[in-house]
């Protein structure tokens, strides 16, 4: 077996692979070589994700609910509907 540098000595192993990452650009900057899966700004996004407004904030950045759960459902439903439908879902409930 050949390894990707072009010698005839066999792969190193994952010890040897790790040790020599300990001290990779992880994250350290957009123009890393490596990045981790996460939301921050140097991370990179995992596959399955969309973003509001194509402009890599989450879909529910700055969306808060309130009111009681308990004491008043039908506010807090409403509220969870109309911020899903800002994200393109549609509405058919009936009051």
């Amino acid at each position: 077996m050949t390894s990707p540098t072009g010698s005839s000595d066999q792969y190193p192993t994952s010890k040897v692979v790790n040790d020599f990452h300990h001290n990779s650009d992880l994250n350290r900057s957009p123009e890393a070589q490596h990045h981790s899966l996460g939301t921050g700004r140097n991370n990179a996004a995992s596959g399955w994700h969309n973003h509001r407004d194509g402009n890599g904030q989450p879909l529910l950045d700055d969306v808060t609910f309130t009111g009681s759960r308990s004491t008043n459902t039908a506010s807090v439903l409403a509220q969870v509907i109309n911020a899903l439908v800002l994200l393109g879902a549609t509405d058919a409930t009936s009051s």
